[in-house]
């Protein structure tokens, strides 16, 4: 049995096993890695115990941050570190359940809502305001947003990587989304004009060193809304209700989110605004079956 300690293994091992897997979930998982390591004491890997991992989610309660995401995380680091022979026993893992709210989460903006989270936004961080207007126009998950380059722009569509399904999407533009990239090519040539070391990785969004934003920084800076809490996920789904609004079809709203089939749309995707619902009971009063 090899000793290693866990932190080590953490940073080490386990977030290079993790960006070989996938650098998105890598990017999406790095803030979680490091408020382990900043929260526990760095034993070895062979004395993590029920306790150990117990005391962990009880300080992460007290910090107010995801146990939800914490248990899934020790469980892939545990079970990963099991198949290196860097632990004995992780059977403790199965006492540790992930928690269910009764209360749902927001799964999309209603109008007024969306509007008020832009005018915050666009008064309090410009760049964010932007990204979640490009996010809720085109549909997009954030992680494949946050991958485009301008190469992969052309006039009227963009070539994008589906992460999820591993696969080449193609974007078709409308009028608002080529505002938001003409605004961000203006800005990018800006800043090279004054900046002759800033970096030539030609991102559509990108940080004040010219790289690629992380997930998790534009995470916390959307925590700056204090109405609600907001997920990035929530203006994919206000796309499809947004749509679903103006009576767009069902295979069309899918084809907008490049799902693979229609039956994930009609699962989780078709919501009904208060404005939809409103207009659907007024055309029930005025429906004529039988004439």
């Amino acid at each position: 049995m090899k000793r290693k300690n866990f932190h080590d293994f953490l940073l080490n091992e386990y977030s290079n096993h993790l960006m070989l897997k996938s650098k998105n979930y890598y990017d999406s998982t790095k803030y979680y890695i490091h408020l382990i390591v900043e929260n526990s004491e760095n034993i070895f890997i062979n004395d993590i115990d029920f306790k150990y991992c117990s005391d962990l989610i009880v300080r992460f309660k007290s910090l107010k941050k995801s146990t939800n995401r914490l248990i899934i995380l020790l469980k892939s680091v545990l079970h990963f570190a099991y198949d290196l022979n860097l632990i004995n026993n992780i059977s403790f893992l199965k006492k540790f359940k992930r928690e269910y709210k009764v209360k749902r989460k927001k799964v999309f903006l209603e109008k007024k809502e969306l509007e008020d989270v832009l005018n915050f936004f666009e008064q309090s961080d410009k760049e964010l305001f932007y990204i979640i207007k490009f996010l809720t126009a085109s549909a997009l998950r954030v992680n494949d947003l946050l991958e485009i380059k301008f190469e992969s722009i052309n006039e009227n569509f963009i070539n994008f990587k589906n992460h999820k399904r591993n696969i080449f999407c193609k974007l078709i533009l409308n009028n608002e989304l080529k505002d938001i990239i003409n605004y961000q090519k203006i800005k990018l040539k800006s800043i090279r004009e004054n900046k002759k070391n800033f970096n030539k990785e030609n991102y559509l969004f990108f940080n004040e060193e010219g790289k690629k934003y992380e997930y998790h920084i534009l995470q916390h800076r959307l925590l700056q809304y204090k109405k609600m809490r907001l997920h990035f996920h929530i203006f994919r789904h206000t796309c499809a209700a947004i749509m679903r609004e103006q009576d767009f079809s069902i295979e069309m709203i899918s084809k907008k989110l490049h799902h693979a089939n229609i039956s994930t749309t009609t699962m989780y995707y078709l919501h009904d605004t208060e404005e939809k619902i409103k207009n659907d009971f007024k055309k029930f009063a005025e429906m004529q079956i039988l004439k």
